[in-house]
């Protein structure tokens, strides 16, 4: 991932004032692993996606990482969960 979209993703992970990503009792171990997770699927999204993402900034970014957390529960992380739920929150996605 470039260094501009990891301090994104570092940026939407501090915004006060909204919670983006649940912590558990230690916190940063956690936030950690979901940065990695979000920074694989977005090196694995088709490139449509990936721009799409990136043109909505940190709405983009935050959305990509609710998606990838809560794919994550069901214990799969993929590209196609994603994009069903990236769709869910901003309609069709630009090509």
């Amino acid at each position: 991932m470039t260094g501009g979209r990891s301090a994104l993703l570092r940026r939407v992970l501090q915004l006060e004032g909204r919670q983006t990503v649940r912590q558990d009792s230690e916190g940063q171990p956690e936030r950690r692993a979901l940065m990695a997770e979000v920074e694989a699927v977005l090196s694995a999204l088709p490139d449509v996606l990936r721009r799409d993402v990136e043109a909505r900034g940190a709405r983009g970014v935050a959305a990509l990482i609710e998606a990838t957390w809560e794919a994550g529960h069901t214990g799969e992380v993929s590209p196609e969960l994603t994009l069903s739920a990236y769709r869910a929150a901003f309609g069709t996605v630009a090509e």
